[in-house]
Parts: structure tokens; C-alpha cells; sequence
């Protein structure tokens, strides 16, 4: 059987504590209650917690009369205030205690046939069973360990792929706005180019509308200067025709004159002759 070890409360014991045989309790520490069970086999289930009143019918109090020697009245004495059913090796007595071979000290928390036990066949058995298990369960935890970490390993790397394949999207996306911007410029640059010729032509447009511009005004002035020529040449032939017309009036009439005055000579010299 596998007996465990139940501290009473207020035992600073650590866990899973074994004691040995000639282990003492610290006289510091509280007495046990009443009917504490110190060893439980942990292959039966536990048995219910003994009251005060089944312990003393159980267990009666007995007292052992001790001869005074003064003569004084005697008294009972209590044997013991902690009762350890489950630890009392010896036989309870009545009367006189029977005289007994001296036997080794051992602590009161000592397993009783303790040392009967070591060289049992099935004790090396009952040893095997917890190794195993223990065996068994750290190596269910190596290999739950294991498995943790060979899935956090995916994870992490099909997080890195994920990642990886991201930065390669978002790489191809920016490799597409720059083509696509410097389209946009080359656009640009080839509106502005457009711009500039229209310009230029506008200005060329402008340049040859003033020029022909000019060019009409310098043809109206010509013409009207000719007109102002062709009217001054006519006045100045209608001057002359209108002189020319006068001067020949003239002529006739001094011809008629010159006429008429032949005649008056000749007939005066005929008079006079």
C-alpha cells in the first residue's frame, strides 16, 4: 500500500513531505487535533473524519494509578493528548505495564513494520508503477511540448509567408504606381510641349494678322493717296481745258478787231487820197 503523509494545520511542512523514522514535530508548532489521521493510503478512498464523542467512546480515557511517596492521595494521570490510532504500534494494557525488550527510538510519526517492508517482493513493484507513470507523463509532455512548437513553427512561418507575400503585393503595387506616374508625367510633359506650339502658333497667327493689318492700312493710304493724285490731276486738267477754252475766245475777238480796223485805214487813206 502507499501511505501519504497529512500535516496537521499550522505544520510548516513542504509538500509532498515524507517523514523519517526518527523525524520530531517542532515544539513550536500546535498540537494536532483530536483523532488526526497523520497517514492516509491513497488506494482506499478516505474514511469520514472521526468526531470528538466516537473518539472517546472508542478510545476511553484511561488512568494509571502512580504510588506517592509521601503518602499524598493519588491522582490520575493522563497518558497522552494526542491521539495517534493510526501510529499506535503496542498494545493497550490495564494495570501494570509488562516489561519489554528495548527497542530503537523512533519519532512518533514513525511508520509502524517499516523496516519489514523494505525487503517485501512487491515493494520494488509498488516503486516501478509511479516511475512509469512518471516516465509517462513527462514524456506526454515532451511530446505535447513538442507538438506546441512544431505548430507554433508553422504558425510563425506561415505567418512569415503570409508577411512575405504581402510585402511582394504591396512591392508589385508600387512598381505599378510608378510606371502609371510616370506615364502621367510623360502626358504632362507632352501637354505642356502642345501648349508651348499652340502658343507659339497663336503668336505667329497674331504677328501675321498685325502684319496684314498693317499692310491694309498701308494699302488704304496708298489708295487714297492715288485717289487724292487722280483728283488733283483732274482738277487741274479741267483748269486747263476751261484756260484753253477762254484763251481761244480771245484770239477771235482781236482777229475781228485787227479785221475792222484794215478796213477803217483803207478807207481812210481812200478818203484822204
Amino acid at each position: 500500500m502507499t501511505l501519504r503523509f497529512v500535516p496537521p494545520p499550522g505544520w510548516r511542512t513542504p509538500a509532498g513531505f515524507t517523514p523519517t523514522d526518527d523525524w520530531h514535530p517542532d515544539p513550536s508548532w500546535p498540537a494536532a487535533p483530536a483523532g488526526w489521521v497523520f497517514w492516509v493510503d491513497d488506494a482506499v478512498p478516505p474514511a469520514p473524519m472521526p468526531t470528538r464523542r466516537s473518539l472517546r467512546q472508542e478510545h476511553p480515557v484511561t488512568a494509571t494509578t502512580v504510588p506517592d511517596a509521601a503518602g499524598r492521595d493519588p491522582h490520575p494521570v493522563v497518558g497522552s493528548t494526542m491521539v495517534l490510532p493510526a501510529l499506535v504500534g503496542a498494545q493497550r494494557t490495564s494495570g501494570t505495564v509488562a516489561a519489554t525488550a528495548p527497542a530503537q527510538q523512533v519519532g512518533p510519526l514513525s511508520l509502524p513494520g517499516a523496516d519489514d517492508d523494505a525487503h517485501e517482493p512487491g515493494r520494488a513493484r509498488r516503486w516501478i508503477v509511479p516511475a512509469a507513470s512518471g516516465l509517462a507523463g513527462v514524456a506526454t509532455g515532451l511530446l505535447v511540448g513538442i507538438g506546441l512548437t512544431l505548430t507554433a513553427q508553422g504558425d510563425a512561418q506561415e505567418a512569415t509567408a503570409d508577411a512575405e507575400r504581402v510585402q511582394e503585393e504591396v512591392a508589385a503595387e508600387r512598381e505599378q504606381l510608378e510606371s502609371e506616374r510616370a506615364d502621367l508625367e510623360a502626358q504632362q510633359d507632352d501637354l505642356d510641349a502642345a501648349n508651348g506650339e499652340l502658343e507659339a502658333r497663336e503668336q505667329s497667327v497674331e504677328q501675321a494678322e498685325n502684319e496684314a493689318q498693317t499692310r491694309s492700312d498701308d494699302l488704304d493710304e496708298r489708295a487714297a493717296q492715288q485717289q487724292r493724285d487722280q483728283d488733283l490731276w483732274n482738277q487741274q486738267r479741267d483748269e486747263r481745258e476751261r484756260n484753253a477754252e477762254d484763251g481761244g475766245q480771245d484770239g477771235q475777238g482781236g482777229g475781228q478787231e485787227g479785221q475792222g480796223g484794215g478796213q477803217d485805214d483803207g478807207a481812210w487813206w481812200d478818203w484822204n487820197g
